[in-house]
């Protein structure tokens, strides 16, 4: 067919064939339907969340690893959930060299710890936390630590 003999079908026709041709399109989307990927009852398990904000840590301590990279991290973990008991906190331990103006940092590394601290309760917590090729300070080593995750589970 030829753009002439198009344009010549559509004076004869009209717009009809554009008018048929978008209503099936239409009806054909109307009428298609759309499977839901899961039911009410396959809806994936609910997991228990502890925010960061309900973890206070206390009495924190770095500590020698045993060789120049690597830190031990020790200290208290309080959890301040109403109902779920903490299974596991992520540390994030910054390494920094300090001088008498500011700090730099110079390592970072996010340390899982186990544990099992019920609603309410505090434990004593210890992991370690290995900072390759991180360059020796210049000033005075100095460190920083943050809750940047937690897992949970329902309490007993």
């Amino acid at each position: 067919m030829t753009v002439q003999s198009a344009v010549s079908a559509l004076r004869r026709f009209g717009k009809l064939p554009v008018v048929l041709v978008s209503s099936v399109f239409l009806l054909g989307i109307a009428c298609t339907k759309v499977e839901p990927t899961q039911t009410a009852n396959e809806a994936a398990p609910y997991t228990p969340q502890i925010s960061a904000a309900e973890v206070q840590l206390g009495d924190m301590r770095l500590l020698s690893g045993g060789d120049p990279q690597t830190f031990g991290v020790a200290g208290k973990v309080q959890n301040n959930s109403p109902q779920y008991t903490l299974t596991e906190v992520q540390l994030q331990v910054v390494m920094q060299d300090c001088t008498e103006v500011d700090c730099a940092t110079i390592g970072e590394q996010v340390a899982t710890v186990p544990t099992s601290v019920p609603a309410g309760e505090a434990r004593d917590i210890e992991t370690q936390a290995h900072f390759e090729d991180m360059p020796e300070p210049q000033g005075k080593l100095g460190w920083r630590y943050s809750v940047v995750g937690t897992k949970a589970s329902e309490s007993e």
